[in-house]
């Protein structure tokens, strides 16, 4: 449990990451995304992962 708890990201930890993939976006494509476009992408990124762990996944 100690492991898991270790090799979890903090809030702080995603919020960075966050900005990094911001900035990243903003370089490639020369702007930032929008709240809505993140909202969408974070959206999509919960289903695929709560689709990782559902049981037809695993069919």
């Amino acid at each position: 449990m100690e492991d898991l708890a270790q090799s979890t990201p903090t809030q702080a930890e995603y919020a960075e990451r966050a900005e990094l993939a911001r900035a990243e976006l903003t370089s490639a494509l020369g702007s930032a995304p929008s709240p809505e476009a993140e909202a969408k992408a974070r959206a999509l990124l919960e289903r695929l992962g709560g689709a990782a762990h559902s049981p037809r996944a695993a069919a």
